[in-house]
């Protein structure tokens, strides 16, 4: 498996150094790719890689723990939707009405792009941004839009039985807010339950489940916060 990533990466990588090399003699900033290949490049003296195969070997051990999530996160999904199929209409009509938003929203934008003759020919979208092929697609801005799909799915991940998580390890002493003493060496574990079904963080009837809870709260399921960890934050 590493040596397939290895012969995918390589020519990437490679790239990507002759660009970084190329806005260096330039004299301009190289616009650096938002991904974990970049931030493993940018970071290999920190981390120890002495190689390519090292690089990989780390991706490759991202790529399985990431099957793991997205199946988890599947799953649950999958299992809650089965539980209240009295939600289904509601987020359906909801994608509906958002794409059909943006499809129309597309439409006029080409018809303007038709209009002040900057293509000539409804045929000329096609392969573009604006190509129509794709205008009901569930892009990430689509997906921003679906405010209940949202809500429901952040309810989901509260609601879920998840009790406790999130094992650290203390590696300096650490004293919380509350005077209590971590010591260095020590193992410390989440009670999330604790968290998710509190009144005072999730507001009226914690331990029922609804779908509509964080509608206008601008609190998105894909962020987590000091009141909302079906994930970790970064640490």
């Amino acid at each position: 498996h590493i040596k397939i990533l290895v012969d995918a990466a390589g020519p990437v990588i490679e790239e990507r150094r002759r660009q970084e090399a190329e806005a260096y003699e330039n004299g301009i900033e190289w616009e650096r790719p938002l991904d974990i290949m970049q931030k493993l490049l940018d970071n290999s003296e920190k981390y120890g890689f002495v190689d390519l195969e090292d690089i990989c070997g780390h991706l490759l051990i991202l790529i399985l723990v990431s099957v793991h999530t997205t199946t988890d996160t599947s799953t649950t999904l999958i299992y809650y939707l089965a539980c209240f199929p009295e939600y289904h209409e509601p987020l359906f009509q909801e994608q509906q009405d958002v794409l059909g938003q943006i499809e129309a929203e597309r439409e006029e934008l080409r018809q303007k792009k038709l209009q002040s003759g900057e293509f000539e020919s409804a045929e000329e979208f096609v392969g573009t941004e604006l190509d129509p092929a794709h205008d009901r697609d569930f892009s990430a801005a689509a997906l921003k839009r679906m405010v209940y799909m949202d809500s429901f799915v952040r309810e989901i991940f509260r609601y879920r039985n998840t009790k406790l998580d999130m094992m650290h390890l203390a590696r300096e002493p650490v004293t919380l807010s509350n005077g209590m003493r971590i010591a260095k060496g020590q193992m410390v574990v989440i009670n999330l339950r604790s968290l998710h079904q509190s009144y005072e963080f999730q507001g009226e009837d914690p331990a029922k489940f609804r779908p509509w809870r964080f509608l206008g709260k601008a609190k998105a399921a894909t962020k987590a916060s000091v009141d909302y960890l079906p994930f970790g934050m970064g640490r």
